[in-house]
């Protein structure tokens, strides 16, 4: 393909470099001269492992050149990568100045182009600034209309310094969103040799992509040093605790738990987030984000209560008491919690769960539910269909089989379904009002 990168800093030379190895013609476009003069020259501008190489090499063939003229570079493209900073305000917000800029150049460029062109973008950039500072100055400065004259596309780059020239021939797949299926399968073209996945999907799931996946991976330093910090209080070697912790590939180091829906409980979670909370403080170590899961989830059920806030009049049906679903056990269970809300706020409520019975509970679980739930009684029905068909909204917390999932089904017409969980995929109900809380 004939390529365009605008932008050729640590990103867009790597992508141009990369680009123009794979067998595209790639035109580099910045402003900086300095900089078109060292690629020119078969130089890299900034170190980086292997990117030299690959610059000296690909200039030399002539599959990689540079230009500081924007206007030609769009004529011989078929396809534009954006790869310009977008570095930081004061404030902590993204500051759109170079974005706009290429946009606008961009855009004046595309009025004599006759053909329609897709514009990738690999800069880093939230959803709602997409809109407002690309595609609307795209838009102003070419007269064209998204999905006739252009098209824009979002391909997040995971390129680490230090390795980046790896990273970008070995990912574990490559991200495409677009509006129009036409200008994803046209960014996909470029990575057609690669044997890692190109899944497609729409702009702002590409866009947000780069930060969630940014975000886990200072959580994921953040969790490591402050429990090194814990193991050194006790004389632990945190070096052996960790490399133990991430041999669980089941639930540490893999999908599990990572499906957003309604808040966690159960005894040992809640028990030991609170032991390290106290162990810390006794330690005398300082633990801010182990801390802050407990209240993070807190704050996370009563956002679920204030969902249910606009059917104060209406007879709730809650499907779930127990912590998760395929046990009895209510301890530190969040559903217990959010009917104590909805019934301290004088919500009419019915509960049901296939895993409890109220007669058959003892012990802790008997004891909790008498202190949080004290006329539970009142609340419980036995059977879900009769649940089902005694309310107006039909509140799910925790997976269900199959045979329940088509109960709800046959009873959920006219309903509203409020999908904590996420047992349903939004349009599998049919003429249901259907509700989630992070979808």
């Amino acid at each position: 393909m004939n390529i365009s990168v605008f932008g050729l800093g640590y990103v867009g030379c790597v992508t141009a470099a990369c680009l123009a190895e794979m067998g595209h013609k790639v035109i580099g476009v910045d402003v900086d001269a300095h900089k078109l003069s060292l690629i020119q020259s078969g130089r890299s501008p900034f170190y980086e492992p292997g990117l030299e190489a690959l610059v000296r090499k690909n200039v030399t063939a002539f599959s990689l050149r540079v230009s500081g003229d924007a206007d030609a570079a769009i004529r011989e493209s078929e396809l534009v990568f954006i790869c310009v900073g977008t570095p930081s305000k004061a404030d902590g917000s993204t500051n759109p100045r170079y974005l706009k800029k290429v946009a606008a150049q961009i855009g004046r460029a595309l009025k004599g182009h006759s053909e329609s062109l897709v514009l990738a973008l690999r800069s880093t950039l939230l959803p709602d600034l997409l809109e407002r500072e690309f595609m609307v100055p795209v838009r102003q400065a070419s007269g064209k209309v998204a999905g006739k004259g252009f098209d824009v596309a979002v391909n997040p780059e995971f390129l680490r310094e230090g390795s980046a020239v790896k990273d970008f021939f070995d990912p574990p797949f490559v991200a495409v969103g677009s509006e129009r299926r036409e200008a994803g399968e046209c960014v996909a073209r470029a990575y057609k040799s690669f044997s890692a996945p190109v899944v497609q999907t729409d702009l702002r799931t590409a866009c947000l992509l780069k930060y969630a996946s940014n975000s886990f991976h200072g959580l994921k330093v953040a969790f490591a040093n402050e429990i090194g910090i814990l193991a050194k209080a006790y004389g632990v070697d945190s070096h052996v605790l960790l490399k133990l912790f991430v041999q669980d590939t089941k639930l540490n180091i893999s999908p599990a738990y990572l499906k957003p829906g309604f808040a966690f409980g159960g005894s040992c979670l809640s028990k030991d987030l609170k032991a390290l909370r106290a162990a810390s403080r006794r330690m005398k170590v300082t633990l801010p984000l182990i801390e802050a899961v407990r209240q993070s989830n807190q704050l996370h059920l009563d956002r679920c209560a204030k969902m249910l806030a606009p059917f104060s009049r209406k007879k709730i049906g809650l499907v779930g008491l127990s912590f998760k679903a395929d046990t009895d056990d209510i301890r530190e269970s969040p559903a217990v919690a959010l009917v104590q809300k909805l019934v301290r706020r004088k919500f009419k409520v019915k509960v049901y769960d296939r895993s409890f019975s109220p007669q058959s509970i003892y012990g802790s679980n008997r004891a909790f539910l008498e202190r949080f739930l004290p006329n539970f009684s009142r609340l419980w029905v036995s059977e879900l269909d009769t649940l089902l068909q005694q309310v107006d909204v039909i509140v799910l917390t925790q997976s269900l089989s199959e045979e329940q999932k088509e109960r709800v089904r046959q009873n959920a017409r006219g309903r509203v379904v409020v999908d904590f969980a996420r047992v349903f995929e939004p349009g599998e109900l049919e003429a249901v009002e259907y509700r989630g809380i992070c979808w």
